[in-house]
């Protein structure tokens, strides 16, 4: 996939960095200080905020963050995510004064998930001062411990085929 990005027009004129879970590559300050066309993954938990002097020096104007929750709890608990909230005000804040539009992810729904706990992650995102926001209803993909959890507690109604869960 992202080397079909890389191939098309608009890709060649494009970075984009992604936060996951992945362990950042060594190459990365290499490759943004050639302003070279890169996709990155890089891990969320990083020393980030040393990289966003660099990122902007290489053209990037937007970053998005998957935050996915703004509560702790469900962070540790529930998606199993290593992200400290309190770390993240500070790099919206830094990025927004270098001029890098910042956006967030978040996902609600996820089992065990309580109301409070979804309104927490609304407030959370407001509140951190991000520039626009998406939210999203917890999904079970295929292969995902998200898909396990529905089907071993039967959140999930029998004989609904895979294509009729996407794309209905």
């Amino acid at each position: 996939m992202l080397d079909l990005l890389r191939k098309q027009e608009t890709g060649k004129k494009t970075k984009v960095i992604i936060l996951t879970n992945l362990e950042p590559d060594d190459k990365i300050l290499e490759n943004v200080l050639k302003d070279q066309p890169t996709y990155y993954f890089v891990k969320s938990n990083i020393q980030f905020d040393e990289l966003l002097e660099k990122i902007k020096e290489s053209g990037c104007y937007q970053l998005t963050f998957s935050i996915e929750s703004g509560n702790q709890e469900v962070l540790n608990k529930i998606i199993k995510k290593p992200l400290k909230l309190s770390r993240v005000k500070p790099l919206v804040k830094r990025a927004q004064e270098l001029g890098i539009s910042v956006h967030s992810f978040g996902i609600c729904g996820l089992p065990g998930e309580k109301i409070e706990q979804m309104q927490e992650t609304y407030d959370f995102m407001r509140d951190c001062g991000f520039d626009s926001a998406s939210f999203f209803v917890a999904t079970p993909l295929v292969g995902s411990e998200l898909l396990k959890i529905c089907q071993e507690n039967g959140y999930l109604r029998e004989g609904v085929t895979w294509k009729e869960r996407l794309f209905k």
